[in-house]
Formats: structure tokens, sequence, C-alpha cells
């Protein structure tokens, strides 16, 4: 609705003086990374287009993680999908429902969007990921749990999940896992976002 784009004009106005805040006061330099979820997810690829495709900015571009929202692939005329877990300069983005599941906001111009499995952030690798490529999920306790208990795979624009192997996985009803796109693959996010780190360096 015309009141829900207003309001995401304003947001978008107070992350874009808080960039120009940073680049005015704060910038030292060093490498960028974004990361953003959901509306967050939508307000950092205004900021990028604005700010980083085809700027110098986007040469201190690590990467941007971008789960939770659509990205149309002509977005950007610079800055392509990341498709190997050690590359740079790019994004990656993924939305993680359960198999065989389209949510109702799916439009069947998603099929061609980069869909990246965060399990290992490698698309030469078809199909499910193996279970044993999963280092875990951050709780609602903050805790690190249940390793080996995702396989994942990019469908159509989304990211697929197979049941959980967790001793309540029989008891998860969810189909649209919108709420967990960073808990779920929390552990295996964090050590990609340390090895693209290196990379760049």
């Amino acid at each position: 609705a015309e009141d829900s784009k207003a309001s995401l004009e304003i947001a978008y106005s107070d992350v874009e003086s808080a960039f120009h805040w940073f680049l005015e006061r704060e910038d030292n330099g060093e490498p960028i990374i974004l990361a953003g979820h959901s509306q967050g997810s939508y307000l950092l690829i205004k900021l990028m287009k604005e700010f980083f495709d085809g700027t110098p900015l986007m040469n201190r571009l690590i990467a941007a993680y971008l789960p939770g929202m659509a990205l149309n692939p002509d977005t950007f005329t610079h800055i392509p999908p990341l498709l190997t877990p050690h590359s740079t300069n790019g994004y990656v983005r993924w939305m993680t429902v359960t198999e065989g599941h389209y949510p109702s906001y799916y439009k069947d111009e998603m099929a061609n969007q980069f869909v990246a499995n965060p399990i290992h952030f490698n698309s030469l690798l078809e199909g499910y990921s193996d279970y044993h490529l999963h280092k875990g999920i951050l709780t609602r306790k903050r805790k690190i749990r249940y390793s080996k208990a995702l396989s994942a795979k990019p469908t159509k624009g989304i990211l697929w999940i197979k049941p959980l192997k967790t001793p309540l996985g029989a008891l998860v009803s969810l189909k649209d896992w919108h709420v967990a796109d960073y808990n779920l693959f929390w552990t295996n996010i964090r050590e990609n976002v340390a090895l693209r780190i290196n990379t760049f360096r």
C-alpha cells in the first residue's frame, strides 16, 4: 500500500543519513561487510544501489548478506552474486522454506533470482547439501546447538530445507522459515564471513 511505501522511504532516509554520518565522521578506509534481513535487506539493496554499485566503495565491499528479500538480478549494474564461498565484492541472498513449499509472497518472476546455499555458499554444488556440512543453529537461548541438522537446496529463487534432524524436529510445523534465515545457519555464516575477510585481505 502507499502508506507502506512511504514508511519504507522514511526508514531508508534514516539508514541513508546514518551511512552519510559513517562516511563523513567514522570511515577509516577499512573493507566493508553489509548484512540485513527482510526489510533490512530491502533497505541495504537501496543503499548498495546508491553508494556501492559502480563506485569506489564497491572495491571495499567484502560481501553483502541479504537474506529474506527478493532481489531481481538486474537491480545492480556492477555488483554480482557471489558464487563461491571465498569470492568477494558481491552479494548473497536466500529465503528459507520447507521442501516443496512456496510461500504466499512467492511470485513466478522470482524463479530466476540468485540463491546462495548458506550451508556451503558454493553454487557449483548442486542438489541438497550433506547434513555433515551444517555447523549448528542459534537457539532462542543464544546457544549454538544441533549441528548436522539441516540439508538445503536453492530452488526457483528460494531455499528449500529438508525436515530438521533435531530432538524437536518431528514437532516443527513451520513451512516458512523467514524468522530464522540467519539462525538456522548461524555457525556456517560466521565461518563464511571469516573466510571472505581473509580472502579479501
